[in-house]
């Protein structure tokens, strides 16, 4: 029987989670974004990536989640075609390895994960893989990687994924079917809490998601919304947020400071609700002006 990763969303639990990023690199790659994302990170590179790491090309993967949690473990989830033994090679170069195991459920009735565990100088790596089209990397505390191959096996059934619990049941029907999301969840402290004009310090939890736009010149659909309790001047508070980030020096390499009239906001009492387009070129032109090194360790690691 087939494990249900259908969407990597909704193996993770809500405890200690503090972020996740979802993305469907195929659906950017037909839309009229790609050219962008191609600005920023070559065909090379890609290349590159795929060849270091078990012919996983990230163009056309299905989905992408990584996940981050408040002990600083990291947690990725690739949904796509690679080589099991290629991954396995490079995570055996990463880490000395301590042991493996074949997992193949609580009834046996699931197809097999394969596991390999062992220590690196990030701490310990674990790295879990379902035939040749689903695998899971995690780097810190081990544990969450074992939760997710529970929840791929429907084996919870007292536990709720994180995906359907508040406030990220919410924030993912704002985000629907954006090919790219970023959730963030509260409590934000200290310097976290005083971004946005201080809204982040009575925030519950915030998603941006990004859609890109048919046609041409490539455009973008951003949307942002925050949970929480924000008080009377909510939407003045971070409209002037966005002009302080627009207009300091990256935020006019990509243009934003262009964007101060067309961003909308609206507001009611427990949560703030943005949205703007913006120019994909522009943008990439911008991060990769900023960016352009830092990008090409990502592509390398």
């Amino acid at each position: 029987m087939p494990l249900d990763v259908s969407s990597a969303e909704m193996l993770h639990a809500l405890a200690g989670l503090r972020s996740l990023i979802a993305i469907e690199p195929q659906h950017i790659v037909e839309s009229s974004a790609h050219e962008a994302v191609m600005k920023m990170i070559s065909a090379e590179r890609f290349e590159a990536f795929a060849a270091n790491h078990g012919g996983c090309d990230l163009r056309a993967v299905r989905s992408l989640t990584v996940a981050s949690f408040d002990d600083a473990t990291e947690f990725v989830t690739v949904l796509g075609s690679f080589s099991p033994a290629g991954l396995e090679r490079w995570f055996r170069d990463r880490v000395e390895v301590e042991g493996s195991a074949i997992d193949r459920g609580h009834t046996h009735q699931f197809e097999p994960l394969n596991r390999t565990w062992g220590a690196s100088r990030r701490g310990r790596e674990q790295l879990g893989m379902v035939q040749g089209r689903f695998a899971m990397w995690e780097s810190g505390r081990l544990g969450p990687l074992r939760v997710a191959h529970l929840f791929s096996q429907r084996a919870l059934k007292k536990v709720k994924p994180a995906a359907d619990l508040e406030p990220l049941a919410t924030l993912r029907k704002f985000a629907h079917d954006a090919p790219v999301r970023w959730f963030a969840l509260g409590p934000f402290e200290g310097t976290q809490g005083a971004a946005v004009a201080g809204l982040l310090a009575t925030c519950t939890g915030l998603v941006i998601a990004a859609t890109p736009l048919a046609g041409t010149p490539a455009r973008v659909a951003l949307k942002c919304a925050m949970l929480g309790t924000f008080g009377d001047r909510a939407a003045e508070r971070f409209l002037a947020s966005f002009n302080v980030l627009a207009n300091d020096p990256l935020g006019r390499l990509c243009g934003l400071h262009e964007k101060l009239s067309d961003l909308k906001v609206q507001t009611w009492d427990d949560r703030i609700e943005a949205a703007l387009v913006v120019d994909a070129l522009r943008i990439a032109d911008g991060l990769l002006a900023a960016t352009q090194a830092t990008v090409a360790d990502v592509m390398s690691w």
